[in-house]
């Protein structure tokens, strides 16, 4: 391994600093994005869809917010930050759309809205899977960051197969919804929720308590699937 040049630390301990910047700033952000999900779920459920469309777009708005601080270090661009923003645009892009047609959608007869319960369901899962994907590697990167306690690092990589469990719970709770076997899509879908609540429950039993980065998104994966199971009553 090549030394480390000595004149070449202030430069290294300088990046570190914006680093750690940038992450204190992504916590706000996340917050953002969180606080803009419930409202985009209220703005749809009141059925204001024009408001729903500018609160989605908040979302994806926070979230690149905190990738360009990363950007405009002189480092440059995270790749797990990159990784994840690009997972949350992709959702975002995908709901947006799904508004569209919800605005054109003409009136539909009862069997059709019921089949909005289960196509609904399917889009959610589609995005569900995409952000435990962003998640799957935002935890490599926690588990390798120095700063992670040992039981921690335990617990990320646990998680690693709570998260392959759980995408693979989305795959088959999609192909039940195909197939119309519901009773199996309910349990399918319960089975992701308890996939992340495993994850979740190994830092507090184990570790020091609650991941301040896990415990959100295990609530956040908490709500989708009992909207889904609650789609699913509809249909």
């Amino acid at each position: 391994m090549e030394s480390i040049n000595k004149q070449d630390l202030p430069k290294a301990n300088a990046d570190i600093s914006e680093a750690k910047k940038c992450c204190d700033q992504c916590q706000e952000n996340l917050d953002d994005a969180i606080d803009g999900v419930k409202v985009s779920m209220e703005s749809i459920n009141k059925q204001d869809l024009p408001k729903a469309n500018v609160d989605i777009s908040g979302i994806a708005t926070d979230i690149q917010t905190c990738n360009d601080c990363f950007v405009e270090t002189p480092k440059g661009e995270d790749n797990d930050v990159k990784a994840f923003y690009l997972g949350i645009k992709g959702v975002t892009e995908e709901c947006l759309q799904n508004l569209k047609k919800a605005e054109i959608g003409v009136q539909k007869s009862s069997v059709d809205q019921n089949n909005d319960g289960t196509k609904m369901t399917s889009t959610q899962l589609e995005g569900l899977e995409q952000r435990i994907e962003a998640f799957k590697t935002f935890l490599t990167s926690k588990k390798n960051c120095g700063l992670t306690p040992p039981e921690a690092k335990k617990c990320c990589d646990q998680c690693q197969e709570n998260l392959d469990k759980a995408i693979d719970d989305v795959k088959v709770s999609m192909e039940s919804i195909n197939k119309q076997d519901l009773p199996k899509a309910n349990a399918d879908i319960s089975c992701i929720a308890k996939d992340i609540q495993t994850c979740n429950d190994c830092f507090v039993e184990k570790g020091n308590g609650e991941d301040k980065d896990v415990k959100p998104f295990n609530l956040w994966v908490q709500g989708v699937t009992k909207e889904c199971l609650d789609n699913l009553k509809k249909a």
